[in-house]
Parts: C-alpha cells; structure tokens; sequence
C-alpha cells in the first residue's frame, strides 16, 4: 500500500511541474490502516532540477512534514486534497547560472519590455525608460549584485546600472537590505534616491504577504555563496493554498 501511495503522490505532483529531473515522495505511517484513510505521519519530498514554470530551475528541494490528513479518494485520482493544516520544513537551492537563465527568458524579457521607469516623478519625460540585459551576481557573505542596463527609449541613449547589497532575515519574517549601493554608469545615485529606493523594496520583501494564500512561512537559514543561495524554512499549510494553487 505504501509504495502505491508514493507512486500516486509522486506522479500527482509531477503533473503540476513543467519538467523535473528527479522527484520522489515518501510516505510513512504507521499502522498501515490509517494510510488507507489518507493519514499519513510524515511525507518527504525531494526534487532536484525542478521547473514550476518555463524558464525556472530550482536546483534541489527537500520538503519533510508533520501529520498530514490528504483525501485518498482524490489522490487516487491524481489530485492532491488536504483536510487539514499541515507543518512542513523546507530547504531550497537555486544556482546563479539558473537564475540568469530565467532573466533572459522570454516571459520575463516581455515583461522588462513593457516595465517603464519614471526618474522624474510629476515630468513629462515619464514612461520613457525601460529595463534591458539583466544579470545576477552572487557574492559570498550574503550579498547579490544586480545589473542592467536602462535605455532612454526617446534618445536610445543607455545607462549601466549596478546595485549591489547584502541581506538580514529580520523576525524571521522580513528580509532587508543591508550597505546597499546603487551605481548609475559608475556614480553613486544621491541618497535621497537610494532611501527611497531600498523603502521600497523592503516593504516588498515580507513573507507575511503570503499569509492570506493560505502559507505561513519563517526564514530558518539564508546563506548566499558565489554559486547560488540556499534557503531553510519553516512553512504552515492551509488547504485553501493548495486549492488556490491549482493543486486540487
């Protein structure tokens, strides 16, 4: 019985992947009888090479939960159906090579088209920059550079632009920036700019914004290195996620 469930677990969480290089589920529980209703003890998931969505990888992804109450009636029909909460942990890697890739990729390389940056807020001159040629730069200590050039779509004239900061997990919750630099061709940006530039994106980088989809999540570990970064978490499931994720 348990080898068919891995199977079905398995097979059921593939189908919501583009492509996947490996993918096992484990699922223990003991006594056997209470697997037959869809209670399991623990659930282990490991993936290498994974891809949610054309154009990203995830290099590895090691999921372990606690109790989890699934409808195995649903399973049986390749669906994944929770009854109930579940806590898991979760250790993700991605690499710098993978992420580039995923910049260059046609949807996000659509969507840098169409992105328009206002450098003169209230200007007529609005609207007419956009973003091109992004790249990643991971740099051990927990920072990230981040480079792309800004075209002036009006006089085709083109800036370099390099940002580079560090991050600090604070809470648990919020991620932040830390020294964070901006450089346009090779001149600091004035710090007015750079403020408001890093207010921003801090109050963009919260994991409580995904609380109302049904995921409660807590950074355990974040570590960057010259390769990729590598992220330890904590994460409470709802039901509504996996209805919401298109997983039911």
């Amino acid at each position: 019985v348990g080898i068919v469930v891995d199977q079905l677990a398995t097979n059921a969480l593939r189908e919501q992947l583009v492509a996947a290089d490996e993918l096992a589920v484990r699922v223990d529980n003991a006594p056997s009888y209470q697997l037959l209703q869809g209670k399991v003890s623990h659930i282990r998931i490991a993936g290498r090479g994974l891809v949610p969505i054309d154009g990203l990888r995830i290099a590895r992804i090691d999921v372990e939960t606690d109790t989890v109450d699934l409808d195995i009636g649903r399973l049986q029909q390749g669906e994944v159906l929770l009854e109930a909460p579940f806590q898991a942990a979760v250790n993700i890697e991605l690499t710098e090579a993978d992420l580039n890739q995923f910049l260059i990729s046609p949807a996000v390389t659509e969507q840098l088209s169409d992105l328009r940056f206002n450098l003169l807020p209230g200007s007529r001159e609005a609207l007419r920059y956009q973003l091109k040629n992004p790249r990643l730069d991971f740099i051990s200590g927990n920072r990230l550079r981040f480079q792309v050039q800004l075209e002036d779509t009006i006089s085709s004239e083109t800036l370099s632009v390099v940002a580079e900061t560090g991050f600090v997990i604070a809470g648990g919750a919020q991620l932040e920036l830390v020294e964070p630099e901006i450089l346009v061709d090779d001149s600091p940006v004035p710090r007015r700019i750079l403020r408001q530039v890093v207010d921003g994106v801090n109050q963009n980088l919260s994991l409580e914004q995904i609380e109302a989809s049904g995921v409660t999540a807590r950074v355990l570990s974040f570590e960057i290195d010259d390769d990729g970064f590598a992220l330890a978490l904590f994460a409470q499931v709802e039901p509504i996620f996996l209805t919401q994720a298109g997983i039911n």
